[in-house]
């Protein structure tokens, strides 16, 4: 059984080690995020950055302003993976998976239903 003090310990202690250098897909070099290993991150971000504000613009068109708070979640998130990414450099293909997921995420909850189909709440959308 793991108690609570047992937890606080070892989370002291793992706050005490060193940091060790971050290594690159397991080469002995510490990792650099040079110009190559930026240009995959930045064409993401500018990915990300559509997707964003086209949802944010369509939520003010479609009148669904309780989805702005869905925009503001996904906001926390993307920046929880480029937190994560940065600590431990994720594929290029990590990042445009979660990306992509993100945007289908967004698209779902602004494209409307076929007339017919059921639904449950206030806007018919996916």
């Amino acid at each position: 059984m793991v108690y609570v003090s047992d937890l606080a310990e070892l989370l002291s202690e793992l706050g005490a080690r060193r940091r060790v250098p971050l290594r690159a897909h397991g080469k002995d070099e510490p990792l650099k995020l040079g110009q190559q290993e930026r240009a995959p991150v930045v064409r993401v971000g500018i990915f990300n950055a559509t997707y964003l504000v086209s949802a944010t613009i369509g939520s003010f068109v479609l009148g669904n302003k309780e989805f702005l708070f869905y925009i503001s979640v996904m906001i926390i998130l993307i920046g929880a993976v480029w937190w994560v990414h940065f600590r431990v450099s994720l594929t290029s293909g990590a990042l445009w998976a979660l990306s992509v997921w993100g945007l289908a995420h967004m698209v779902g909850g602004l494209l409307p239903l076929p007339d017919g189909w059921p639904y449950d709440g206030e806007h018919h959308v996916l």
